[in-house]
């Protein structure tokens, strides 16, 4: 038979797992004989894909071979008239209709048996003229098989044959809108509409695919991707261990992982995520290490525009990017509220409210009906700015100086006493580590500069401590 000679029937292999004499001889891995059973030419096609017991024909093939014009009478049919998702012939640009099971005593291989016991069926078919044009995953399909995989090769020829026709199909049903009805009540005409729509996502390669997938994600979120991308996710759970499939199974799974919650060591299309990419509020408070209903407030002001605009907006969800948000969600979780602020920088909370209206300190995130934070980096930085060009005018004399607000009253006494010309909320005082007094002056606040240091220099003498 040509077609058992283009064609090569394997068994089940044995429960030994010995190999058989034709498989050392023809050079093919029994193994893989677990996943494919038919091989045409290079190409190894599953069970499910061959349709021997209801093959497809062309009507009009079989008038061209009752005239003589072609041997599809006989046992030279082609081969994609029995391929699962070949609807059209790409010959004559027709629908192929699909044949009965075989009549009782007919083997389902006797192709011109067949055609002759349906031949009344066949030039019905004929008479009514419906034509079909092939679609691009038809063609493809068929040009593989007729003429190898291309010399230069493309991201769609890593896959087998049937992955590349079945992921066609469901990645399709997503993109028209059917991935909620039941498969065995879609119409061919809807299938064929379907594989042209996903063919022409798969066949362009990974970075399309990763786009269209994106595209394909719905504007309200209703789940998962399982849920979102149904019945293109379960075909891809079913297909994860196949060789054929797995550069498919590798876009799909950093997709899944770049878009949606996956934690560390979650298995995600038959491998385990190692980083996660997309953060929750629990792990973004857990990240953060602040309570849950702060960061849901954070990230709620974010998702509506009130709060941290120079970050990329939350989406329904409130499940953000780490890869944007990692940076902001560390520093969030180290900063303080005014008090601990003010007691940081040593001064009181009125007058760190001044340095804040001043603009000196800039509050992280002003997020509505929560308390601003300021990162203690700010205020060490400050500090160390103003003590790196600082002057001492005098040493510490003996004994321990005054700290706090009695200090700033003192100051303040010193100020009213000597009278100076600009105001006190000009001029910030607060006490380091190493026990010293240190005054900034806001710029443009004095003309002589030589006044206000033996201003200080007598204020010195009054605090008994160093400036």
């Amino acid at each position: 038979d040509p077609l058992l000679a283009h064609t090569a029937i394997c068994p089940k292999i044995p429960d030994n797992g010995q190999s058989w004499p034709w498989c050392e001889l023809a050079n093919v891995d029994p193994e893989k004989l677990l996943e494919f059973t038919y091989r045409i030419g290079d190409e190894w096609l599953a069970p499910k894909l061959m349709r021997f017991d209801t093959p497809s024909v062309c009507p009009s093939c079989i008038e061209d071979a009752q005239s003589g014009s072609s041997s599809f009478l006989g046992s030279g049919a082609p081969i994609w008239w029995y391929i699962d998702g070949i609807r059209s012939c790409p010959i004559h640009g027709r629908a192929l209709i699909q044949l009965p099971r075989p009549e009782r005593g007919r083997c389902k291989h006797d192709h011109a048996g067949r055609v002759r016991d349906n031949i009344s069926l066949i030039m019905k078919a004929l008479k009514s003229g419906e034509r079909c044009a092939p679609t691009e995953v038809e063609l493809y399909v068929i040009r593989r098989l007729s003429c190898g995989r291309s010399k230069h090769r493309r991201w769609v020829d890593r896959l087998d044959i049937g992955t590349v026709i079945r992921a066609s199909e469901q990645l399709g049903l997503v993109a028209l809108g059917n991935n909620g009805r039941d498969q065995s009540k879609i119409d061919e005409q809807t299938l064929a509409a379907a594989s042209s729509a996903g063919f022409s996502a798969i066949s362009r390669g990974p970075k399309n695919l990763a786009r269209e997938l994106a595209t394909l994600r719905p504007k309200r979120p209703r789940g998962g991707f399982y849920s979102e991308f149904f019945p293109f996710s379960r075909w891809l759970e079913r297909m994860q261990s196949r060789p054929g499939c797995a550069p498919l199974c590798d876009v799909a799974r950093e997709f899944v992982v770049h878009n949606y919650l996956c934690d560390v060591g979650e298995v995600v299309i038959g491998k385990r995520v190692s980083t996660r990419h997309v953060h929750s509020i629990s792990s973004a408070a857990e990240k953060a290490k602040v309570p849950f209903p702060r960061m849901r407030k954070a990230l709620g002001a974010a998702r509506e525009g009130q709060a941290l605009s120079h970050l990329p907006r939350p989406d329904q969800n409130l499940w953000v990017k780490t890869a944007d948000w990692d940076e902001w969600l560390e520093r969030f979780g180290s900063a303080i509220t005014l008090k601990p602020a003010a007691r940081r920088l040593g001064v009181c909370s009125s007058t760190f409210s001044r340095l804040v209206s001043d603009g000196l300190f800039k509050p992280l995130a002003s997020v509505p009906e929560m308390a601003p934070r300021y990162l203690p980096f700010d205020i060490d930085k400050l500090v160390a700015a103003v003590c790196i060009d600082a002057v001492v005018v005098q040493d510490m004399s003996k004994g321990r100086p005054p700290s706090g607000q009695r200090l700033q009253r003192r100051v303040q006494s010193a100020f009213f006493l000597q009278k100076l010309k600009f105001a006190l909320c000009q001029a910030v005082f607060f006490g380091t580590k190493d026990m010293q007094c240190v005054v900034i002056l806001h710029q443009g606040m004095v003309n002589d500069i030589d006044f206000v240091g033996d201003f200080f220099k007598h204020v010195m003498a009054f605090l008994n401590c160093d400036i």
